[in-house]
């Protein structure tokens, strides 16, 4: 079963697939996240650890976006061997150059680990792989209360404090759900 796929003209197409027979290194039974390259006529798996051989997600992941290059892809994934210790669903970023995957969702700095994330859906990257936009229930900004999805924006390298934005100039929430489609 192939479920979601993004077309980039360049030859990259990103998918998520549950289907064993896609890559070699994936047999776990879990929906994994894949790169195509339709110039080199080449299949990576992205929804794993850092390094060339990183373990495949023991989690569902799903795609979410690529950058413009081709290098850098945005996931979601439930496993729990990526950064561990975890239990809920995170947002990833792998560089498809260095084989670096980083966690760009944040963990609870306050409770030593514990989670901030909930219900954590969906994720995009920019154009040129520096910015990534999530939404989540989890309140990771102060005056967000976590009663709705909320779309935050993070930095693809983990760095830095994500930013609420779903909100007005005069930086009231928002009083209804909110999705992040996309950012540039």
């Amino acid at each position: 079963l192939v479920e979601g796929w993004h077309w980039e003209p360049r030859g990259y197409v990103l998918f998520t697939s549950k289907a064993d027979w896609v890559s070699g290194e994936d047999d776990n039974g879990v929906s994994n996240v894949f790169v195509r390259d339709t110039v080199t006529d080449t299949t990576t798996l992205v929804s794993r650890a850092s390094g060339a051989a990183g373990a495949p997600s023991n989690g569902d992941s799903v795609a979410g976006g690529i950058s413009a290059d081709g290098r850098k892809v945005v996931f979601v994934s439930a496993g729990t061997n990526l950064n561990p210790p975890h239990t809920t669903a995170e947002v990833y970023v792998r560089d498809l150059v260095t084989n670096g995957t980083v966690q760009v969702s944040p963990l609870d700095s306050n409770a030593a680990g514990s989670e901030v994330l909930d219900g954590v859906s969906r994720a995009r990257i920019s154009a040129d792989g520096s910015k990534v936009v999530f939404e989540t229930l989890g309140a990771i900004d102060p005056q967000d209360s976590g009663f709705t999805q909320d779309a935050y924006v993070a930095n693809a390298d983990g760095t830095g404090s994500p930013v609420w934005v779903n909100r007005s100039s005069a930086g009231a929430a928002g009083n209804g759900e909110s999705l992040a489609s996309g950012i540039d």
